[in-house]
């Protein structure tokens, strides 16, 4: 991967901010007087342009005086932006509010207010107690010390031994999460792997489960060292297989940051992740009665949300659409199309692919067992496309099934005729596959029994491709087979099995 210019990092700043960060920024303009014109002009033209071009930016402004130091002027446009958006997220995360506090504390010390310094300290600490923020409280107790000391008095000797013994458990507490970091990470590198060796990773990772830090009670540590033993113990059930002792680990990182609602609100990212994991292993642990609850906070959360990127949406909905498809509503699965074709079309740039692909997927599936064939073709399409740009075999067949088995349904048997067509030929590499053979027959059948055993090769060379595995277009097209040879809706099909 290449490395990235100065100007592409001014690109990315810049396409990262949201439309209240953008507003704010021109607020923030105003009080460079004069020279916010020039700076102000190539902001606006790379917020259209969207690529740092420097030939084509020194033609669009030859008349301007900047260009001819432009490098200066991307530094400086880049310095203003971070300074504006420091000053919009004044508050917002804990880092700013404390980096504010400990200024005042540096403030008020160099003129000699060591009584108004103390209060300002002393409330400091009090904030990273509350927020269990052992970091943030070393620092604060790092001037307390020297405050104490400057201030004196006949009890100073008590006074600094009750901060010694507090800066020793905020030491400890520092400490513990390092280690635990360092094992939630070796555990993380255990997570299934393809081709990797299963009876490694159940050794190493009970062999994790055995240090010391991870035998003292996660009620005794505070918030973000707790998160990180929950983790851990979650990895480990994902590795063995257990789904229900996973979703529970995630269900309990959930109740732990929720009782800090300050740090939720300050750490909305954080929130979102802790939020999305919890759903997604909710949904593999078959817990489906907590997900209505946890997609309506994700939805209140990205509405209430200053920092999140409005593109996060696709991944709700994602979760929502889901989670529709495993209770087999797949009425109200379809009518989430519009908003779904909505937001990656609003966003096609920052959802990522594999987002995309997902939806894409569960889309087709809803509308193959409501038999909408048309939206069925659609969503084929739509993956066709995506298909092209990320290769991926079980997404190419997923949208061969869904290809074939409308063309059949609809009588497009020209157009399936002419995409099965390649695949009947044999090579030297590869033989004839199977289920096109299959689609081939049907096509060519002349009578029931044809068609019965033109359903029953479908049938066989699906079960024969799907082996141990089971992907999507596997269902679809065992689906589809059964609720033929039955005559029923293949809704009815998917309620049976």
């Amino acid at each position: 991967m290449g490395k990235n210019s100065a100007g592409d990092d001014l690109i990315a700043v810049i396409l990262a901010m949201n439309g209240n960060e953008k507003r704010y920024f021109r607020m923030h303009a105003q009080q460079w007087g004069r020279s916010s014109g020039s700076i102000l002009k190539l902001y606006d033209y790379l917020l259209t342009a969207r690529t740092w071009d420097e030939h084509a930016i020194k033609q669009a402004f030859a008349e301007e005086a900047f260009v001819r130091q432009l490098s200066a002027a991307r530094n400086h446009l880049h310095d203003r932006l971070l300074e504006a958006l420091r000053s919009y997220d004044n508050g917002l995360t804990y880092q700013l509010d404390f980096s504010r506090r400990l200024d005042e504390i540096d403030v008020l010390y160099r003129r000699k207010l060591i009584s108004p310094c103390l209060r300002v300290a002393r409330a400091a600490q009090r904030r990273a107690q509350l927020l269990e923020l052992p970091l943030q409280e070393l620092s604060v107790l790092a001037w307390l010390l020297r405050l104490e000391r400057t201030l004196g008095g006949p009890d100073l000797p008590e006074r600094l031994a009750a901060l010694h013994r507090r800066h020793h458990i905020v030491t400890r507490q520092i400490s513990l999460e390092t280690e635990l970091l360092g094992i939630h990470d070796a555990m993380l590198a255990l997570l299934p792997q393809q081709n990797a060796d299963q009876g490694h990773q159940l050794a190493a990772s009970e062999a994790l489960l055995l240090a010391p830090p991870l035998q003292a009670s996660p009620e005794d540590m505070p918030i973000d060292a707790r998160i990180l033993y929950h983790y851990i113990h979650a990895y480990y059930a994902f590795i063995r297989g257990r789904y229900k002792g996973y979703w529970e680990q995630l269900g309990a990182i959930l109740r732990a940051w929720e009782a800090l609602p300050d740090r939720m609100r300050m750490e909305e990212e954080r929130t979102f992740k802790i939020l999305t994991g919890f759903a997604d292993s909710a949904a593999l642990a078959e817990e489906l009665g907590s997900l209505p609850k946890t997609i309506d906070k994700l939805k209140r959360l990205l509405s209430q949300s200053n920092t999140l990127q409005r593109s996060e949406m696709a991944r709700i909905l994602n979760i929502e659409l889901s989670y529709l498809l495993k209770m087999s509503s797949y009425d109200a699965a379809t009518q989430l199309a519009t908003e779904i074709e909505d937001c990656l079309s609003k966003h096609s740039q920052t959802v990522a692919a594999s987002v995309r692909l997902s939806l894409l997927t569960n889309l087709l599936i809803a509308a193959f067992f409501m038999e909408r064939w048309s939206m069925v073709l659609k969503w084929a399409n739509h993956l066709a496309t995506e298909v092209g740009q990320h290769a991926n075999d079980q997404f190419l067949w997923l949208q061969r099934a869904g290809h074939w088995i409308a063309w059949y349904e609809l009588h497009q048997h020209e157009n399936l005729e002419k995409s099965i067509r390649p695949l009947l030929k044999p090579s030297k590499s590869a033989p004839a596959d199977a289920l096109a053979l299959g689609f081939a027959a049907l096509l060519a059948s002349e009578s029931e029994a044809q068609e019965k055993a033109a359903f029953d090769l479908i049938q066989t060379s699906n079960q024969a491709q799907q082996g141990s595995g089971s992907l999507p277009h596997h269902a679809l097209v065992h689906a589809w087979v059964q609720a033929r040879r039955a005559g029923v809706r293949i809704e009815e099909i998917a309620a049976r099995e």
